[in-house]
This record gives structure tokens, sequence and C-alpha cells, in this order.
């Protein structure tokens, strides 16, 4: 096992998925990407007439976007830092637009992840039917390996 994707939202989860992946890459020497997914960025400001026109926050959606943008830089230099300091030198951090399931899909795919390390956030029943499960989808679609650290 060479190369772990680590996806990274911030969460509790998240965090000790994070610990979880740092102890198998320092164990087996394996490199980490650290990846984390955020909303698609907003149409372009040309369409600001059309979204006055329909009474749509434009502008408040964009600054709302370069906000989650800017966090989700943060958390995944937050991550990178907490690898490093438990000694794996290999890590690098990807941050993605888009739906967190495809996302990490697609980069585990990209990439030749060995191994997809998430978080689960234990949702069951009608809340997981209606919000769906990340991790479930990830572990049923993925083209590697799948951890899932509760």
């Amino acid at each position: 096992m060479q190369r772990i994707l680590v996806a990274i939202d911030g969460s509790e989860p998240a965090w000790k998925a994070l610990d979880v992946a740092a102890e198998l890459a320092r164990a087996l020497g394996a490199r980490v990407d650290l990846l984390h997914v955020v909303r698609p960025e907003p149409p372009p400001a040309g369409i600001a007439a059309y979204a006055e026109a329909e009474r749509i926050p434009l502008e408040e959606e964009i600054a709302r976007w370069r906000s989650e943008r800017l966090e989700g830089d943060e958390i995944a230099r937050e991550a990178a830092e907490r690898l490093r300091t438990k000694g794996v030198r290999a890590v690098e951090t990807i941050v993605e637009e888009g739906s967190p399931a495809p996302a990490i899909l697609a980069t585990a795919e990209r990439l030749g992840a060995d191994l997809v390390v998430v978080g689960s956030r234990g949702r069951t029943g009608l809340l997981a039917t209606l919000l769906g499960s990340v991790s479930k989808r990830v572990a049923e679609e993925a083209p590697c390996s799948v951890l899932v650290v509760r």
C-alpha cells in the first residue's frame, strides 16, 4: 500500500479517520493525499441580471462560497500539519469543488489510491435515506479498498 486518500471535512469523524490514516501511513511508509470538497463555485457574475430579476442574492452566494473555500483550504492545511506532526512526511492537499461522494471517487481513481479512508457520521434510517451516506457510497463504488472510521 503506497497511496492513501483521506477525505477530510472538519468533522469529528473525519479527524478520527485522519488519525487512523496517519498510523497506517507511518507504519507502511505510504503517502497521504488529503481531500476536502467544497460546493461548486456559483455561476459567473454575468448572470447577475437574471439573479436580480429572480431575487436570488448572487453576491451573498459568491461571498458564502469564497468563505467556504477559504475554510476548506484551512481544514486541508490543518490536516496536513496534523499528519506531519504524527510523522507522515509525504502529504499532499487537494481541495475540489463538487458533491463529496463523486469527488472522492473521482479523486481516488485519478490518483490511483490504494486505500480511501473516510469518517462515518453514523446516520441511519430516514436521515441516511434523505441525506445519503457519503461513506456508504464511497465504500460501494470506490476502485480500491475503503476504511470507514467511526
